[in-house]
Order: structure tokens, then C-alpha cells, then sequence
């Protein structure tokens, strides 16, 4: 892959658990955070997705600040989050997985309070085969599915809205080999 102009630039950002965090990512790149638990890797992620709150510094999106204070901005800035904890932070467990796979879409699927539901099985249905996920069906809750499957159940979530860039937080913690590889195949693909 050509590594293209700057991405993303982290400018001195700084939380309540990070302190002075600086980089820049360029379109292709795949950039890794490695550290003892503790080090403040999940809490990097979390305030880049708008899940914490920074205090202080600046991040850039394509040579343009931009503000992310809540979940909703990251989403406008085309920023996906894979969260390293599926049962807790990642999945409805007792929704539907078409559900789980469509949730930052649903503006797209509804006529305002009313969702098209057809439409949303053609969306999960077309990604879960894309992912190769073993499931019964858009109706099967997601805590029906097996550990690898969730996981590609968020990545599809992800897949759902158009992405510039995905912050994976361990996306293949706990997951069996082939799963792994498969996540990680994805991941490349994506960049």
C-alpha cells in the first residue's frame, strides 16, 4: 500500500489518564500502540473515539482540527471504534446481531421514528457475508454467537457507515487462531 498525505495528527493530547501524546498517521498506515496494562493504551483510544475527554492538546483530521468530545463527533469524522471488550463495552449481547452491526446507521434506515427493517437485514446479511460470520440469521441475538463471531459482528458495525479511520483497541483479544487471522486480514484490507 502507498503511504499517502498525513491522516491524523495528535498534537500533546492529553486526559486524566494520558499525558502529553504525540504522532501522525498517514492514509495506509497501520500504526500500533504497545504498552503494560496500565499504560494508557485503551485510554489513547477511548479519547480519540470521544469516549473520554481530553484535557488538552489537539488532534487533526486531514490537516483540519478537529473537536471530538463525544462519540457522535468521532462518527462525523469518520472515526470507528473497535472496542478490545465485546461482552462489555462492544455488543447489545440480547439485541439481534443485525442490530449490533447496524447501530451507527440508523439515520440512514428509518423514516424518522420508523425503521426500515428489510433494508437493515440486506445491510447485515451482505456484510456478515463479506466477513464470512457463522450465525443463524439478522435475528440471532449477538450473545448466540460464538466469541469470533461477536468480534466480527463489531467489525461489521463498523464496515456499516462510511470509515476513515479505525481505532482497534486489541481486536482479537481472546479470540482463536483462525479468528485472529481473519480479523487481521480485515484490518489490512480496510486500510
Amino acid at each position: 500500500v502507498e503511504i499517502g498525505s498525513t491522516a491524523l495528527t495528535v498534537s500533546a493530547l492529553s486526559s486524566r489518564a494520558v499525558e502529553n501524546i504525540s504522532f501522525d498517521l498517514h492514509w495506509g498506515e497501520i500504526i500500533g500502540v504497545a504498552g503494560l496494562v496500565g499504560a494508557g493504551r485503551t485510554e489513547l483510544a477511548r479519547v480519540l473515539c470521544g469516549l473520554d475527554h481530553s484535557i488538552g492538546g489537539r488532534v487533526e483530521i486531514d490537516g483540519k482540527t478537529a473537536k471530538i468530545a463525544t462519540p457522535s463527533d468521532a462518527l462525523s469524522h469518520g472515526i470507528m471504534y473497535i472496542t478490545e471488550d465485546r461482552k462489555r463495552t462492544g455488543l447489545c449481547l440480547e439485541l439481534p446481531a443485525a442490530w449490533n452491526m447496524t447501530l451507527p446507521c440508523l439515520a440512514e434506515l428509518g423514516m424518522k421514528h420508523i425503521l426500515n427493517l428489510g433494508r437493515e437485514n440486506e445491510i447485515a446479511d451482505d456484510t456478515a457475508r463479506k466477513l464470512a460470520l457463522k450465525w443463524p440469521g439478522p435475528g440471532a441475538p449477538a450473545s448466540a454467537l460464538s466469541g469470533g463471531n461477536q468480534q466480527k459482528v463489531i467489525v461489521a458495525r463498523e464496515l456499516s457507515r462510511p470509515v476513515k479511520l479505525i481505532i482497534a483497541n486489541q481486536p482479537t483479544r481472546g479470540l482463536d487462531v483462525g479468528s485472529i487471522e481473519y480479523i487481521h486480514s480485515q484490518i489490512v484490507e480496510m486500510r
